[in-house]
């Protein structure tokens, strides 16, 4: 098949573009603030120049044919190049720049990340300024959509199209418990793991923390005789009760600066906890975003 592209209008290829991304002819039409009915008359015209039917029903939407799965990457990035060119290369200039930005973290990078990242960023972009929002939840597709955060660090996934999944940690896990327990005598065996009472953090939006994903994967389960709301209260309890807990490497080592606290490898081999930074796509070549990425991988790396 060939076509002159004089003759071809090319925005037909944005409605192919936003169809292949949501699947749904009415979510399409919202996304590129169009009629339902404008939609379905650019989809006839497309399988018209196609000669294809390119999207069929399907239960909760469309689903798209072999061709349409075919042309959906290449026509992607034809349009992102052409973007590009309509889009300013700016530069950001973080020693002098006045920019704000919003961030939902969990505890865990709360506390390991941000205070080097802050300490960092006084030093070499005084006039940065940041919002700490509260962990991840169910809202964070739509804040991150509108531009109410910026960025997300979680271990837990964020679904969906229009969001950039980049990882820039990861995390291994170990034993706590109070200095010399007292039904400690050695290395943790996996019998003994089992036995001793644990407390752990309340899982989150019905998904469990990151030890759960683990010991759910291992098929282990512990005896929880209380739960939290943040596991940056774990090695406390544990310094101070019988009670055991499974924390992250580098927070345990922090807190056995100061708490008197036992540190022990876990009985079971394990994968480490990877953490990832979530956000839109709209952010992924903005110059200011790009550098707070960076900063934040950076820092990841060296504490």
């Amino acid at each position: 098949m060939h076509r002159d592209l004089r003759n071809v209008d090319l925005n037909l290829l944005i409605v192919l573009n936003a169809l292949a991304e949501e699947q749904h002819l009415t979510k399409a039409a919202e996304k590129l603030h169009m009629s339902q009915p404008a939609v379905s008359n650019a989809l006839s015209r497309l399988r018209s120049l196609f000669d294809d039917e390119l999207f069929v029903r399907a239960p909760k939407g469309m689903r798209p044919t072999p061709k349409a799965k075919a042309l959906q990457e290449p026509i992607r990035q034809a349009l992102g190049l052409i973007q590009e060119q309509f889009t300013p290369r700016e530069t950001f200039d973080y020693t002098t720049a006045k920019h704000h930005f919003c961030i939902s973290v969990n505890g865990y990078a709360e506390f390991v990340v941000l205070p080097p990242m802050m300490r960092g960023l006084r030093a070499i972009a005084p006039n940065i300024t940041l919002d700490i929002c509260p962990e991840s939840d169910a809202r964070s597709p739509e804040l991150l959509r509108t531009g109410e955060i910026d960025l997300a660090m979680d271990y837990i996934e964020i679904a969906g199209k229009d969001f950039i999944k980049e990882p820039f940690y990861s995390e291994e896990l170990v034993v706590v418990t109070t200095k010399n327990h007292p039904k400690i005598k050695g290395p943790v065996d996996l019998e003994l793991y089992k036995a001793l009472p644990h407390v752990a953090v309340r899982p989150r939006n019905h998904r469990g923390s990151h030890t759960e994903i683990v010991l759910g994967r291992k098929q282990i389960k512990r005896k929880v005789v209380m739960s939290v709301s943040d596991l940056i209260s774990l090695p406390a309890i544990a310094a101070q009760t019988d009670l055991i807990c499974t924390l992250n490497k580098r927070l345990a080592h922090y807190f056995a600066k100061t708490l008197p606290i036992d540190i022990h490898a876990l009985p079971f081999d394990t994968e480490a906890v990877p953490v990832y930074m979530y956000y839109h796509r709209d952010k992924q070549k903005d110059p200011a975003h790009t550098w707070l990425r960076e900063q934040i991988k950076r820092v990841s790396k060296i504490n």
